[in-house]
């Protein structure tokens, strides 16, 4: 990229990296909000190389890592894994979880022209769920 004088990294981050969200554990949250410094420090590191660095910062997500997540819950609270996904999704504005080819939207236009000038930013992809403290 420095030998070309030009190019874009996409960091995967979370909305825990924007602000702690109860029921998420300290170390996951910690290693968000590195990424996301990590990001910015890039960022500012090599923007006058026309090197762009954002992070995506995806809240709930239909994934093995949400269906593991749920069925513990579901177990805890002794409700049904649709119950648990439901009460999840009422924590949500769009009251639905994103499909991962949602984020992966995201990551393409930050990897594209279109988003040239746009650098250093964590972009919540989230439905409009809240990041928390």
């Amino acid at each position: 990229m420095l030998k070309q004088k030009m190019g874009v990294i996409v960091n995967n981050a979370s909305l825990c990296g924007i602000g702690a969200i109860t029921s998420v554990p300290a170390n996951y949250t910690a290693s968000k909000f590195a990424v996301i410094g990590l990001t910015k420090a890039i960022a500012l590191e090599y923007a006058e190389y026309n090197i762009r660095c954002n992070a995506v910062c995806p809240g709930v997500v239909n994934t093995g890592m949400r269906e593991h997540a749920m069925r513990r819950i579901a177990e805890k609270e002794n409700i049904t894994l649709k119950q648990a996904q439901k009460h999840e999704d009422l924590s949500i504005a769009m009251k639905r979880a994103a499909q991962p080819e949602e984020v992966a939207d995201l990551v393409l236009f930050l990897s594209g022209p279109d988003s040239a000038y746009i650098t250093g930013a964590a972009l919540p992809v989230a439905g409009g769920m809240a990041a928390g403290l």
